[in-house]
């Protein structure tokens, strides 16, 4: 059975985070962070739906998987602030699209430089 990319990337990322993770709890011991597991139960099922938005807002399936690759990233970055979010599925869909957005600005931005008109 073939993986995703996605899935193998983020596994290998937790693995090597996981130094990192316990620095940060052993730093911040009335915050409570999200762990690996939590961070694969909770955020890894919702890269399908993020990759939908991103790839409807792009048109381009390799800048989407970019995309969502580039959130799963900021999320896993930023899970100290965890419980702070109520909603962690809109806030992950709502950072999906900006950076799509963002993405989008900039490539119309780098296109009209080289129009010649």
């Amino acid at each position: 059975m073939k993986k995703n990319y996605i899935q193998v990337f983020f596994l290998l990322l937790i693995k090597k985070s996981q130094k990192t993770a316990t620095f940060y709890q052993a730093v911040s011991s009335n915050i409570t962070e999200m762990k690996t597991d939590e961070f694969i139960t909770r955020i890894l099922p919702l890269k399908d739906n993020l990759l939908r938005v991103a790839y409807r807002i792009t048109g381009n399936a390799e800048r989407s998987e970019q995309i969502v690759q580039d959130v799963m990233l900021k999320v896993w970055g930023e899970r100290a602030a965890w419980i702070v979010i109520e909603d962690i599925p809109s806030y992950c869909l709502m950072v999906t699209r900006n950076m799509a957005l963002d993405t989008i600005n900039l490539q119309r931005k780098r296109t009209e430089c080289f129009t010649v008109r």
